[in-house]
């Protein structure tokens, strides 16, 4: 009888599976390293978009509130962390002299600079939406001439301003010549003519303020007051929130010159998780009374 060959063995040896799984390892290392790399990136770009985001619509919501400041009324908290500026909601031109032919038109229709004066007319006429808020009282508005920021034509100033109280605005025959707005306001003689008749609406205070990592958007409808004698606008009420995750933010304002329009530059620094962005943008004023 022949020899019958022997079978061959089955399986693995030790040898042969530590190799096989050293490989497997290696190669899952490697791959868990990429995918990682790939998501650990994915997290970062995300985390940078959300705060320049955050940064950007912070920075936009101020220039649109500067935009409508008040010429020459942007001014830095005494403690530098913040800014303030009187909002302006309307503005126009007003009256000096009747129309021709003059009929049913007297004082009452034209600004007096000479004495103390209560009714005038402006030239055209308001929105409905702002003359209603300012008829009924709502809005606690200021009429402003020729803000230049300094006495006796400063806004902040208690004493020498150049401010008065709007009563009512309405367009019947009474005071006015139509179709104008008709303003009734607190007796005041202004202390100077603007040279293009004009005059602005202030229906309240702003303020910016950087406290706690957080920036804040304060306003104060009540009264004015003098940035001089304020460091923060936290007893103005709870504020809204602007931006959180702020490290840093500063405000650099220089005044502009009878050639020159002022800039505001605001520099915003955010961090969050590790990422650490920093915007800046700067605003042209148009301080022109």
């Amino acid at each position: 009888m022949g020899n019958k060959a022997s079978p061959s063995p089955l399986g693995f040896t030790i040898v042969e599976l530590v190799v096989v799984i050293v490989v497997v390892g290696i190669l899952s290392a490697l791959g868990g390293l990429i995918i990682t790399n790939h998501m650990q990136g994915y997290v970062d770009v995300s985390n940078r978009a959300k705060l320049v985001d955050s940064a950007q619509s912070a920075l936009l919501r101020m220039k649109r509130d500067i935009r409508a400041a008040l010429p020459n009324s942007i001014e830095p908290l005494t403690n530098e962390t913040g800014i303030t500026f009187l909002h302006t909601v309307a503005g126009g031109r007003y009256r000096t002299r009747c129309p021709a032919p003059p009929s049913d038109c007297s004082h009452n229709q034209t600004l007096q600079f000479n004495q103390t004066d209560k009714k005038f007319s402006m030239i055209g006429r308001l929105r409905k939406k702002d003359s209603e808020n300012l008829s009924s009282g709502s809005a606690n508005a200021k009429l402003v001439i020729y803000n230049t920021g300094q006495p006796p034509a400063d806004a902040y100033n208690s004493t020498y301003n150049n401010t008065a109280d709007i009563e009512d605005v309405g367009y019947d025959g009474a005071v006015g010549v139509a179709p104008s707005s008709n303003f009734t306001i607190s007796g005041k003689r202004f202390p100077y003519r603007s040279p293009d008749r004009r005059f602005q609406i202030v229906d309240s205070q702003v303020c910016y303020s950087f406290q706690d990592k957080k920036l804040w958007r304060y306003h104060n409808s009540t009264s004015i007051i003098d940035p001089e004698k304020k460091d923060g606008c936290e007893d103005w009420g709870s504020g809204s929130l602007i931006a959180r995750h702020v490290e840093d933010v500063n405000f650099e304002y220089q005044h502009g010159t009878a050639t020159r329009s002022a800039l505001l530059t605001m520099n915003a620094t955010l961090s969050k998780n590790g990422e650490t962005i920093t915007l800046l943008h700067q605003v042209h004023v148009l301080n022109t009374p």
